[in-house]
């Protein structure tokens, strides 16, 4: 059965692949190859937006644990907001740890970082520590301006094994 997320991901990409279709039709009237060919990857990753989240236990600890593919579109941060609040819901008292896999994100779209900035500073209360996994530094750098954003420390590794 798909999760929330997965099916909106489904609906905002049909959407978004017909127009990344037609502006890829258009290129196709006169475009050098290696440009088709950056178009076409452009498209894959559009396809790839992914985003789940799941309870996992890490060294004993239990983790909100995201996993992030493709390109972190504004779409998926808000109906990944939405899921991260109803897993805190009922916790308020509770201090999470949370982890954020981006070893599978290629990008994000800047109102996505800025949306999930966002949530970070409403939910920050409940929140023991942020563990970001990346060997991105574009994505650790997103990561470094959300934490200065609301004064908050995102730990970044390169694997969840580095995780305390």
């Amino acid at each position: 059965m798909a999760t929330i997320l997965e099916q909106h991901s489904e609906k905002a990409h049909s959407s978004i692949l017909e127009k990344m279709k037609v502006k890829y039709a258009q290129l196709l009237k006169g475009k050098k190859t290696n440009e088709l060919e950056r178009k076409a990857s452009v498209v894959n990753q559009v396809q790839e937006d992914y985003l789940s989240v799941e309870w996992k236990t890490i060294n004993n600890r239990i983790c909100l644990y995201f996993t992030f593919n493709g390109v972190f579109s504004q779409q998926s941060s808000v109906k990944g907001i939405e899921e991260w609040k109803r897993q805190f819901i009922g916790k308020e008292n509770l201090k999470i740890v949370l982890v954020w896999n981006c070893n599978d994100m290629k990008g994000y779209e800047p109102r996505a970082r800025v949306a999930w900035q966002k949530a970070l500073g409403e939910l920050k209360n409940q929140i023991d520590t942020i563990w970001l996994i990346s060997n991105s530094s574009m994505i650790k750098t997103g990561a470094k301006i959300m934490s200065l954003a609301v004064s908050y420390d995102i730990k970044a590794i390169s694997h969840e094994s580095e995780i305390k």
